[in-house]
C-alpha cells in the first residue's frame, strides 16, 4: 500500500498487511494498548485509514540491536515524535511521515547532498543595495527615529464635590429623642 509516497506494508511488516488491529502500541513486537485513545486529527477512534492518512505512525528508528525497529505509535504531526527518537534525535529517520505530508518526497542522504553542492551564498546577495549618491548610508540604520509628540492631557469637566455626609440612621434618631427627655 503505497500513501504519501511512502510503501507503509514494506515499513510496518506483515503486522500492518491484512487484519490490522488500530489498538496496537508496537506494531513490530505485537503489544497492544490499555486505550486506544483517539486520533489527534478525526478525534474518533483510530482506524486504518489514520494510518493511511499519517495521521498516526509507528516509529521506524533501529533499536540498535540486529536489524530491529522501535515500533513505538506517535503522532505525526506532534513536535517531538516518537517518544524515545524524536525528530531532533539522532537520525531523523521519521522524518520521512512529517516529509510526506508537507509534500517533501526526498530522503535526509539527499537533502545532505543539495545542501553540499549548493555554492554559498554571496553577502552582496544578502546585503540590502547601497546608493551610490548617498555620502553616510550608514546613518540611514543608526538615526533613531522620531515620533510624534502625544496629545496634550484633556481638560476636566467635573469639578470634585465634597465628601458627603452618612445618612441618618434609626439608633441617631432614637438617641436624639432620648436626649430631650
Amino acid at each position: 500500500m503505497v500513501v504519501h509516497n511512502l510503501n507503509l506494508n514494506e515499513l510496518y511488516g506483515e503486522k500492518f498487511q491484512g487484519r490490522f488491529d488500530v489498538g496496537t502500541r508496537n506494531i513490530f513486537k505485537g503489544t497492544l494498548a490499555n486505550k486506544t485513545h483517539h486520533c489527534p486529527e478525526c478525534q474518533r477512534q483510530p482506524s486504518r485509514k489514520c494510518w493511511q492518512d499519517l495521521h498516526l505512525a509507528y516509529c521506524i528508528a533501529p533499536t540498535g540491536t540486529g536489524d530491529s525497529k522501535c515500533g513505538e505509535r506517535f503522532t505525526v504531526k506532534s513536535p517531538g515524535g516518537c517518544s524515545t527518537h524524536p525528530y531532533n534525535g539522532s537520525g531523523h529517520v521519521n522524518l520521512i511521515f512529517r516529509n510526506a505530508i508537507r509534500g517533501i518526497y526526498h530522503t535526509n542522504d539527499e537533502q545532505q547532498d543539495d545542501t553540499a553542492d549548493a555554492a554559498p551564498a554571496e553577502p552582496a546577495s544578502i546585503l540590502p543595495p547601497v546608493d551610490p549618491n548617498d555620502p553616510q548610508p550608514w546613518c540611514r540604520y543608526s538615526k533613531a527615529p522620531q515620533f510624534k509628540s502625544k496629545p496634550p492631557p484633556q481638560m476636566k469637566t467635573r469639578q470634585k464635590t465634597k465628601k458627603l455626609q452618612p445618612a441618618k440612621n434609626y439608633k441617631d434618631i432614637v438617641k436624639k429623642g432620648d436626649k430631650e427627655k
